[in-house]
């Protein structure tokens, strides 16, 4: 089942990610910085501040009482100049900020369940796109953007604690009817 968050699933959300944030990192990536990652962006608490946002949806794929991945939204305009200077249109574009599925998950559908959802959202509230960043080494996530629509327009770098990782920008903006 799809469904928006609920405060209640902040904690299962950071466990989660825990497990799934270090398979997007390339192999080389210091556990150190990871660890100061998640701890600095991905705590319970972070979780919570997206939830109560009025900006920010966040959508769960539940089995029963587990969660299996999430997906954040964020319906506001880009300020971060390295993606501005390349999006279609920067005022009717959401960010997906993140996007993971747990890695037992994968290869169940999960993650073509919550980005159908994330289309539909984007499409019932208005806006016209969605825009996102991911590593350029990550090459299972890569695939499965490309396969959804997703097309490279730039590159912007990602802070993951003292390392800078490069990262692709990609978008899938819609046209009329897509």
């Amino acid at each position: 089942m799809i469904r928006h968050a609920a405060m209640s699933d902040a904690i299962a959300m950071q466990q989660l990610i825990a497990q799934a944030f270090p398979l997007a990192c390339p192999p080389e990536t210091a556990k150190d910085d990871i660890d100061v990652h998640l701890a600095n962006k991905c705590s319970s608490e972070n979780f919570k501040s997206y939830i109560a946002n009025d900006k920010t949806t966040v959508i769960v794929a539940c089995d029963g009482s587990n969660l299996l991945g999430f997906a954040i939204l964020i319906f506001a305009e880009t300020s971060i100049e390295s993606v501005t200077e390349v999006l279609t249109s920067v005022t009717d574009t959401v960010e997906l900020s993140k996007f993971y599925v747990s890695p037992t998950q994968h290869g169940q559908g999960i993650a073509q369940k919550l980005m159908q959802r994330c289309f539909e959202l984007v499409h019932e509230l208005g806006w016209s796109g969605l825009w996102l960043n991911v590593n350029q080494q990550n090459k299972r996530a890569n695939r499965f953007y490309e396969k959804w629509g997703f097309t490279i327009i730039g590159e912007c770098d990602f802070i993951l604690g003292t390392s800078v990782q490069k990262d692709f920008i990609r978008e899938r903006f819609f046209t009329a009817g897509a």
